[in-house]
């Protein structure tokens, strides 16, 4: 899972994307050798251009999407990655993550990476997907719409809920994790005029200096300073 915002070099984040995918990239707890850990149940992106969110998803491995090399062309402002390993919910389009809302208050996006295994009630349902995050996603919205945003990441049982939030106004990155502190851990880096946050350190800026977010932080990015 990646956000990159500001001078976004497309290419290079859907290559290292690959990487991540494939488990080829760092060792942790649930990726002890290279390999291991294949996030091969879909992917997705969105991105923001010329004021307007787009979004693509695919049911095929980020590795097996002839669709990247016209992809790698886009230049937005924003853009959210995001590979997809069936925890809860069948391997459909629905399930498949960025999920993305649009109503009179603005555009919604979001994406989630871990379990959560308490009941996501909502008493609407905004996106269709039947897995934990697709039911979370409903959860967070229905709270922003009675300006109760901050109940939405109450939760007890689960294993990680590391997740990217796209408000109208603003970006909220959310770290909170049970386990696995290593795999679960996302990496924060600023330079020059853009913010990257994503789940492992990129292989293309390998060099540059990443900073681990603490447990159960909360990172906020104002859109406006990007438009």
């Amino acid at each position: 899972m990646i956000i990159a915002v500001g001078e976004v070099q497309t290419r290079e984040l859907l290559r290292d994307l690959i990487i991540i995918a494939k488990g080829n990239n760092e060792l942790h707890e649930k990726n002890p050798v290279y390999g291991k850990l294949i996030h091969g149940d879909g992917w997705g992106i969105a991105y923001l251009k010329n004021e307007t969110w787009h979004t693509y998803k695919s049911l095929k491995p980020i590795y097996e999407d002839e669709k990247l090399l016209e992809l790698e062309l886009i230049k937005p402002k924003v853009i959210i990655l995001h590979v997809r390993k069936a925890t809860v919910g069948e391997k459909v389009i629905e399930n498949t993550q960025p999920f993305s809302y649009s109503d009179m208050n603005g555009d919604f996006v979001f994406a989630h990476n871990g379990t959560i295994k308490d009941d996501m009630v909502s008493e609407k349902n905004y996106v269709n997907g039947t897995s934990d995050s697709a039911k979370w996603f409903n959860k967070i919205l229905n709270c922003f719409e009675k300006n109760n945003l901050q109940k939405s990441f109450l939760m007890e049982n689960y294993t990680s809920a590391n997740f990217i939030l796209v408000t109208p106004k603003k970006i909220i990155v959310g770290q909170n994790y049970c386990e696995n502190p290593k795999y679960c851990t996302m990496k924060l880096l600023k330079e020059n005029n853009s913010v990257v946050v994503s789940s492992e350190i990129l292989p293309t800026f390998k060099q540059k200096e990443w900073k681990e977010l603490d447990n159960k932080t909360i990172v906020e990015i104002n859109l406006a300073d990007y438009y």
